[in-house]
Parts: structure tokens; sequence; C-alpha cells
């Protein structure tokens, strides 16, 4: 995978939460 696409969905994670 990569870590771009993780740190993406962790930063989306943290806006909606």
């Amino acid at each position: 995978m990569g870590l771009i696409a993780t740190a993406k969905v962790i930063m989306r994670r943290e806006y909606y939460g």
C-alpha cells in the first residue's frame, strides 16, 4: 500500500472524529 494513502485516511478520520 502507500503511506500517503493511509495518512489521508487518518487525516479524514481525525476531521470527522
